[in-house]
């Protein structure tokens, strides 16, 4: 989830439900656990970054994936979520992480999103390391950005999230100059919407889309899938690949030898839409170095197993439970 571009600033973010007065945390409510719910999982954009490399679209929109996760923080809250996002265009390079917590006060039905900078370099450094790992923050590691709030509400089967405009200063790092960060967010069952946009002290918009098209993000399930490849020579000897863990958002696989080498082959587990009317699920087999699949299958977009046999070449997958 970006407050800021992942390109200008590494930070953490707490939600919290603001009061006119200190209360006591009360335990919390139906809509604190259904936007917690909802942030939760691994996102990612394929579908729309397909759709407008399929389309040649004027201002198309880079490969973008986030995996939002609890971790454990006492010092900011009790529900606290850890955010890696991906490089622009890289999905398994991690850019970028975020922390926030959700907290419902008493008195106050509004939850907003409030924006902590970190003062403790190692906090990250170890995020990054192994970001499997719980995190422990002090008070002292982090420190609030003043009025990059944003305040979530419900709007029917989703929760909509938005910064006060102009209240948002930061610096920007190709610049040094002083820009204003103003996001709109959407967040429901299925899927993650963002908007980015930086305006320079002139008004002039720095960073973000002039057409205000969000990133589109879709809910990704994992999967277990195995590969089998005959090996060179033979007719019945193959070297496999077993309990991979994939997603259905575009995740592409190197199919590899038993003794880690690399092949020429790769397989692509993503969910699509054909014609860009019709939703399905699409494994695709590749050859390194093009961009056509040269042999691929099809299933529901709610199908539970997927798999392809062209006997020197197998893949199956299988939702993991």
């Amino acid at each position: 989830m970006r407050l800021l571009p992942s390109r200008a600033v590494v930070a953490l973010f707490v939600l919290v439900a603001v009061p006119a007065f200190a209360q006591p945390p009360a335990p919390p409510s139906a809509e604190m656990l259904q936007l917690k719910t909802w942030l939760t999982g691994e996102f990612d954009n394929f579908q729309q970054y397909s759709e407008a490399k399929e389309s040649k679209v004027a201002q198309p929109h880079g490969r973008v994936h986030t995996v939002i996760a609890p971790i454990a923080a006492a010092a900011i809250g009790e529900h606290v979520l850890l955010a890696r996002e991906s490089a622009l265009d890289q999905p398994d390079l991690v850019k970028t992480l975020h922390v926030y917590s959700l907290v419902s006060l008493s008195g106050t039905g509004a939850l907003t999103l409030r924006l902590y900078a970190v003062l403790d370099p190692s906090i990250l450094a170890g995020i990054l390391k192994d970001p499997s790992k719980s995190v422990e923050i002090r008070s002292d590691q982090v420190k609030p950005m003043a009025g990059c709030d944003v305040t979530w509400r419900r709007d029917g089967d989703a929760f909509v999230g938005a910064m006060t405009p102009g209240a948002c200063k930061t610096t920007w790092p190709r610049t040094g100059g002083q820009v204003s960060v103003t996001n709109d967010y959407r967040v429901s069952a299925d899927e993650f919407w963002f908007a980015e946009r930086l305006t320079d002290e002139a008004g002039t918009l720095v960073f973000g889309r002039t057409d205000g098209v969000p990133y589109k993000l879709k809910r990704a399930r994992q999967f277990v899938c195995y590969a089998a490849l005959r090996k060179e020579g033979t007719t019945d000897q193959y070297d496999g690949m077993l309990n991979v863990i994939v997603h259905d958002q575009g995740k592409w696989i190197t199919v590899r030898t038993e003794d880690g080498k690399d092949t020429k082959y790769a397989f692509e587990l993503s969910q699509l839409r054909y014609g860009q009317k019709v939703p399905v699920m699409k494994l695709a087999l590749y050859e390194a170095g093009k961009d056509q699949a040269f042999a691929y299958t099809w299933a529901e977009t709610t199908g539970k197993k997927i798999g392809i046999n062209l006997r020197w070449l197998q893949v199956g997958c299988s939702i993991k439970e």
